[in-house]
């Protein structure tokens, strides 16, 4: 994967061009060349101190690597987030974040702690020196990012420095950063010009020469305050009386903007000043599009101009060709704008959408599109740029779009209506809505096309929601409907409609779904879809008793799920789950806690709600270790993320089901007799909620299996065997000869307890025969002491 089809804004990528002339803060740069001795440097003061210009310079003197990111407000789409961070990194290293990349641009969701951690790998393995500065830093507003740069921050590679510069102290554990001597800061107070540098900034910048006192008391007004500082320059440039201008000039930070800027705005030319208000509107300048906006001709000249006057402008790039205006300045402008011409606001940013269309910009072009709101454009744009967008998991961009349109625009756009519904539930928000459009988009355009994206994202809502028939019901659907071109589409259908196969009872169904839709996500690409589907088909071999083939299985997902650089994708942690369960059940402990330990590494990267099985399988691990706090730990984590989880109604259900044969291992009978005495049948639960309980064979084979544990272990053998009966012949009957196996063994020792020993031996001669060939030892030797005397008394008759 690369970069090339993202419209990256490389201005965002660049330090502002150098000013000429700059007052050289020595002071300030020994204190960021110490920061490299720690893992971050923090810039932090209001608007107007030269954060960015500090560090700019500071960097471009260095003959060091850096990656540069100016963050702004749609930066807050994590995705887009990421996507400009990898491309910043791209500047220095184009080999760093192509494995991120394939998992941004899959079509299955993931965590963002999961893409930095490849990231991460790629700058370790290069292990070459690097700053990454990430400027106005205070425009990140998204928790997940906050969590995330911690996360990145913790764990990047020691030849690598963070730069931040931001208005705010950004959410980052400062505190214990700073306790280990891991935060060099610079501060307000340190960014604060002196009475020398003051001087020096007058002169050479504005080419004003004051006296010692008018300096003092200039530096002492503005407190230091650079933009202060440059704004009083520029008030005083066209004054031959400075001394009472000095006199007169005082207050706070907040009333001397507004009064300078008021003096610097009115000491314009008409034409200048229309050109500064005009252009307010924009995040970027550049001459073609300020001439598009102004109908000035000599928009680039008027912009060099400002530059050279040094009127509150930035150059963002070598070239001089893309410009913006300073933070404070750009607000009191549009304040302005809109006192005195609201009017023609809108029409300015119907020029800009207009500009930035024919540009390509498409996505600048659409927040334009809707701050005039002209939204009759702002959807033909958006619909022009959605499948892109979502693709990216820019689903935070593209749900800001879609509710900034009136809803009965909205809802003449079928196609538009999909899009926002697939957003909703990729993001697992508000499914209620995300049915609703879907409802709607169908009856307006009941194209196959159409109705086949729909009725995807309807069999999604159903599964989500627990409802197994309608889900398989509406993925059959749409596989008819979507036609063999749409590959990637089709591997994830093809795939979910496994899953309600599997959890209906039909194996070799569901089998055979999930190997049709590996093969086809692996030609597709989309190596996430093709390694879920392997890791059911994994499950469906140990469920039919094949051991080694689901390790084959597992094999070849590790290989699809391996990066380029040789690390493992988050998505191998659904294989390592596997790997562990296998390993446990041959035995080998060690490893088995070691596969699961590091599935869960990589899928807490991901979705916790997926590793809510590691937990459980290790939670028994831990139990035959003996190490029975750490077993309550990991079920405890199962418990907790179940609970919390409202993506699935399910998961609750499962934990509940495998607690009792902890409690088991561990002799808590009590808590066994409290558990067994409070349980709700899994039929009754689910009749309740309307569903048709012949699509949830899984849970209640499982429920099956507990219970019969439970009886088992309390000395109710009649109530066991009379479970295991019919269980046998229902597994039998549907060729489950993994869960075949387990049964025998329960029937086996039920018989024993009864005092049947004949028929107690003979079952589990069937056990071991089915068992051997495939190197089953765990499930015989978690039986503990009943098992042990069985086996004894068998050896003894023979």
């Amino acid at each position: 994967m690369n970069l090339s089809s993202y419209p990256i804004l490389t201005t965002k990528l660049k330090p502002p061009h150098a000013t000429r002339n700059l007052v050289v803060r020595t002071r300030l740069y020994e204190i960021l060349e110490r920061g490299f001795a720690s893992k971050l440097t923090l810039v932090a003061a209001p608007a107007g101190y030269g954060k960015t210009t500090l560090v700019s310079e500071w960097v471009l003197g260095k003959d060091l690597p850096t990656a540069w990111f100016t963050v702004d407000e749609r930066d807050n789409d994590p995705a887009r987030f990421l996507i400009h961070l990898i491309a910043a990194l791209q500047t220095v290293n184009q080999n760093i974040g192509a494995d991120a990349l394939e998992v941004l641009y899959s079509p299955v969701q993931m965590r963002i702690e999961a893409i930095l951690s490849l990231l991460i790998n790629d700058l370790a393995t290069s292990g070459s020196p690097l700053i990454l500065v990430l400027d106005d830093y205070h425009l990140l507003e998204h928790t997940k990012l906050h969590e995330a740069m911690a996360f990145f921050l913790a764990h990047m590679p020691s030849s690598m420095h963070l730069v931040i510069a931001s208005r705010v102290d950004p959410p980052l554990r400062l505190g214990k950063l700073r306790a280990s001597g891991q935060l060099e800061e610079i501060r307000e107070a340190d960014l604060r010009f002196s009475a020398d540098e003051a001087s020096a900034m007058l002169v050479r910048t504005m080419g004003i020469r004051l006296g010692g006192d008018s300096v003092e008391v200039l530096t002492s007004r503005t407190e230091g305050w650079i933009a202060g500082l440059q704004l009083a320059a520029l008030s005083m440039k066209k004054r031959e009386d400075t001394k009472s201008f000095l006199e007169a000039f005082s207050g706070t930070h907040r009333y001397i903007v507004d009064y300078l800027t008021d003096e610097v705005l009115e000491q314009q030319p008409e034409q200048i000043r229309n050109f500064l208000l005009e252009t307010s509107i924009l995040d970027r300048l550049n001459g073609p599009l300020c001439a598009a906006l102004t109908e000035q001709e000599a928009a680039q000249t008027i912009l060099e101009r400002l530059e050279e006057d040094h009127l509150f402008l930035v150059s963002l790039d070598d070239e001089r060709h893309w410009y913006r205006y300073h933070a404070l300045f750009a607000d009191m402008l549009r304040k302005r704008l809109a006192q005195e011409r609201g009017e023609e606001v809108t029409e300015l940013h119907t020029r800009a959408a207009r500009w930035f269309e024919r540009s390509g910009e498409l996505d600048v072009a659409v927040e334009h599109a809707l701050q005039a709101e002209k939204y009759d454009h702002a959807i033909l744009l958006v619909e022009r740029i959605a499948q892109d967008t979502l693709i990216r998991t820019e689903f935070v961009t593209f749900l800001r779009w879609a509710e900034a349109l009136p809803e009965e625009v909205m809802h003449t756009r079928p196609r538009l209506c999909v899009y926002y519904a697939s957003a909703l539930v990729l993001s697992g928000r508000n499914l209620d809505l995300a049915r609703s459009l879907l409802e709607r988009a169908v009856q307006d355009d009941p194209s196959d096309r159409l109705r086949g994206q729909a009725t995807l994202f309807q069999a999604v809502i159903a599964s989500l929601r627990g409802d197994v028939q309608t889900a398989i019901a509406k993925s059959e659907e749409a596989l008819r409907l979507l036609s063999d071109d749409h590959g990637y589409m089709r591997s994830l259908v093809i795939g979910h409609l496994g899953v309600g196969y599997l959890a209906s009872g039909d194996v070799e169904a569901a089998r055979a779904m999930f190997a049709d839709a590996a093969d086809k996500g692996e030609r597709a690409g989309s190596y996430l879809s093709s390694v879920m589907a392997i890791r059911r088909l994994a499950e469906i071999s140990i469920i039919q008793g094949e051991l080694h083939a689901a390790w084959s299985h597992c094999e070849r997902g590790l290989r699809l799920a391996t990066g380029r650089q040789g690390n493992l994708l988050p998505v191998a942690g659904l294989i390592k789950t596997v790997q562990g369960e296998l390993l446990r059940q041959w035995n080998d402990l060690q490893a088995s806690c070691e596969h699961l330990e590091d599935g869960l590494e990589l899928l807490l990267r991901w979705s916790e709600l997926l590793a809510i099985d590691d937990y459980i399988t290790l939670a028994r691990v831990k139990q035959a270790q003996n190490d029975t706090e750490g077993a309550m730990e990991a079920m405890s984590r199962a418990e907790q993320i179940a609970r919390q989880s409202d993506a699935s109604r399910v998961a609750p259900i499962i934990v509940s089901l495998h607690q009792p044969r902890l409690w088991v291992a561990q002799g808590k009978m009590d808590a066994v007799r409290r558990w067994t005495d409070a349980h709700m049948p899994l039929t009754r639960i689910l009749s309740a909620e309307g569903y048709d309980v012949r699509f949830y064979h899984h849970l209640i084979e499982i429920e099956d299996i507990t219970l019969a544990r439970v009886y088992l272990a309390l000395g109710e053998l009649d109530r066991s065997l009379a479970i295991l009966d019919p269980l046998y012949d229902a597994a039998e009957r549907l060729g489950r000869a993994g869960t075949l196996t387990e049964i025998r063994v329960l029937q086996a020792l039920s018989h024993h307890g009864r005092g049947e020993g004949e028929l107690a031996w003979s079952t589990l001669a069937e056990a071991l025969q089915r068992a051997e060939a495939q190197g089953y030892v765990r499930l015989f030797v978690d039986e503990g002491q009943p098992m042990l005397h069985l086996l004894t008394t068998m050896l003894e008759r023979t």
